[in-house]
């Protein structure tokens, strides 16, 4: 990706900024909405989260272009929201695993689930074990919005992901705890 010269960055910049340019907007987007895609890419390995990450860094430069103070270059801006977006994410996600793996540890007889055969150890067992399965963000995603009884709005909000990723994370464990706990399933559903 070669970097647009300084000067013709802060004259979209100015556009954008001043007379809400949307041509402007589109050009610095279109230019180097791939380079940040691959630096989050770079942070997330993943890469539906990295292109969600870009398009909110945009989003979030939109909505505040009136009061942003962009001393550098805009791509440098623009960089940079993306790596603090990443970061805050691969941060909460740890916070959320620590915590959502002492709650399994901890049994999760707190949150009632309806079937008596659930209720039996060898029953939460095997739920314990298949959620342990899951990979860690579909896992984090299905705990909030299970055991944590969280919209998908919330989750989105919280985890600063699109709520699409959301349903499709939850439809993916749903799939895999139903294919591992067969008997048990019902109650996800």
């Amino acid at each position: 990706m070669e970097k647009l010269p300084l000067p013709e960055e802060q004259r979209l910049w100015h556009s954008i900024q001043h007379k809400a340019d949307e041509r402007a907007f589109r050009m610095l987007f279109e230019h180097y909405y791939r380079y940040l895609q691959v630096t989050a890419y770079r942070y997330l390995a993943d890469d539906n989260r990295a292109k969600d990450m870009v398009q909110d860094a945009y989003a979030e430069l939109w909505t505040r272009r009136k009061s942003l103070v962009i001393k550098e270059a805009p791509s440098a801006y623009l960089r940079q929201m993306v790596v603090n977006r990443c970061l805050n994410l691969i941060k909460r996600n740890q916070l959320m695993e620590n915590r959502s793996q002492e709650e399994l540890e901890n049994g999760i007889s707190s949150n009632p689930i309806p079937d008596r055969e659930m209720e039996s150890k060898e029953g939460v067992a095997r739920l314990q074990a298949a959620i342990n399965s899951l990979p860690p963000r579909c896992r984090t995603i299905f705990v909030l919005s299970r055991f944590e009884n969280l919209s998908h709005k919330e989750i989105s909000k919280k985890l600063e992901i699109s709520t699409k990723t959301i349903e499709n994370q939850i439809t993916r464990a749903l799939k895999k705890l139903s294919n591992s706990l067969k008997a048990f399933s019902t109650w996800l559903l």
